[in-house]
């Protein structure tokens, strides 16, 4: 329920009251996107369940005096709201599994990315009965709806919290009602996160990647994942946020199970030194935070559309040659840069915690090769422009050992 004097943080009682159905209202952009992203990420949803998730109800309670015109004022305050940008803190307010023992249960999240004025994606970690729930922005305005709150675990592993905004709720309804409506603030053409000028989308057949563009003394390289580049590499497709190119690969790991699984590849152009990244030379510290930019298998790319995720976390463990971070890394973000908060790539993400016995991957447990150990080896490939000196970058039997993370089966009541 919304009124102007809601205090969301107040637990209050729970009462039962009776209300009636006034208006139902489907957004058909939104109903456009989630086909899309659930078609992208091989989520099979028939076509009646996506317009009820599309759709949005609104009930008057018995006994209220308020008509039309309150709820045309509170319809307009959600027009009038500064949206909310990647990386911003956003929360929202949800009863788990419908327990009464869990009502206005808060959860915090952070944008990861925002599809025209209608579609939110974030990192709120919500589960089953948290449809509906309002989504909150940091000064507790409302600014959304959940409307898809689950996660998909398969060989690939794709979570995603969507929500609908309540700009486009709003719009829909105000047009129904004949009141003009305002344009949403738009984001600046430059990006305010000038990292992800440097992340690619790399295509390779019927895969899918991210890289990333580093300047390494003056010259420019793309870095990626082994197992992205493959065999195939010369069917790579890269875009970044000024064009597309095709690259040429200078050296991969030829074994994706030894570390490091990476690959080197030139660009076939010069570059614009703006939308290439620095590389960091020192190891990240242990709970600091962090940055992704990538391309999950669901984002909605189109050939005018350039529009990286972005997702926070910190470095939880750190060993020689391997970073552990708990920033959200799924299928399609292999390959994905790890920036610092000077923006400078800090390491390349290769894989997620695997649970094989299981089959259950956990994305918020994701490794990167530390880019402080690669940076010396394209520096003197850069002097020297002998291509054996990556070899230096196929690990020792040690390293491997480091790298082959066996999770072993706990038993457990709980």
């Amino acid at each position: 329920a919304y009124d102007d004097a809601n205090d969301y943080t107040n637990l209050g009682k729970l009462v039962t009251c009776e209300a009636s159905l006034q208006y139902a209202v489907r957004i058909p952009e939104v109903t456009e996107l989630l086909q899309t992203i659930y078609n992208k990420a091989n989520i099979s949803y028939s076509n009646e369940q996506v317009l009820l998730k599309s759709s949005f109800l609104i009930f008057r309670t018995k006994g209220s005096t308020q008509h039309q015109k309150h709820l045309t004022n509170l319809l307009t305050k959600f027009l009038s709201i500064k949206e909310v940008q990647k990386t911003e803190d956003v929360y929202t307010i949800s009863t788990p599994f419908s327990l009464h023992l869990l009502y206005k249960t808060l959860v915090h999240g952070k944008v990861s990315n925002r599809i025209g004025n209608s579609i939110l994606f974030m990192s709120n970690n919500l589960v089953e009965g948290s449809e509906g729930s309002l989504i909150l922005s940091p000064k507790m305005h409302p600014i959304g709806l959940v409307i898809h709150s689950e996660c998909t675990l398969s060989p690939e592993s794709s979570y995603f919290t969507v929500g609908a905004t309540l700009f486009a709720v709003a719009e829909k309804l105000l047009s129904h009602f004949n009141v003009p409506t305002k344009e949403l603030l738009k984001l600046d053409k430059e990006s305010r996160l000038n990292f992800e000028k440097s992340t690619v989308f790399i295509e390779n057949r019927d895969t899918t990647g991210t890289g990333v563009l580093v300047n390494v003394k003056g010259k420019a390289f793309l870095l990626t994942c082994s197992h992205v580049a493959g065999d195939r590499w010369k069917h790579l497709k890269c875009r970044y946020s000024n064009g597309s190119f095709q690259p040429l690969l200078l050296w991969r790991n030829p074994s994706i199970d030894i570390p490091f699984d990476i690959a080197i590849l030139e660009l076939p152009f010069t570059i614009d030194p703006s939308s290439l990244a620095g590389i960091s030379s020192i190891y990240p510290k242990v709970n600091q935070i962090v940055y992704t930019s990538g391309f999950e298998v669901f984002s909605l790319l189109d050939h005018h559309t350039f529009n990286p995720s972005i997702y926070v976390g910190r470095i939880i463990s750190r060993h020689k040659s391997l970073l552990v971070s708990d920033c959200l890394i799924q299928a399609g973000q292999s390959g994905s840069p790890m920036f610092d908060a000077n923006g400078l790539v800090t390491g390349i993400f290769v894989a997620n915690i695997q649970h094989n016995q299981r089959n259950v991957v956990y994305p918020n447990i994701s490794l990167a090769i530390p880019l402080c150990e690669v940076k010396p080896i394209l520096e003197k490939y850069v002097d020297t422009l002998d291509p054996s000196v990556f070899d230096g970058l196929i690990g020792s039997k040690e390293l491997a050992d480091v790298w082959n993370l066996n999770v072993r089966v706990l038993h457990s009541k709980l």
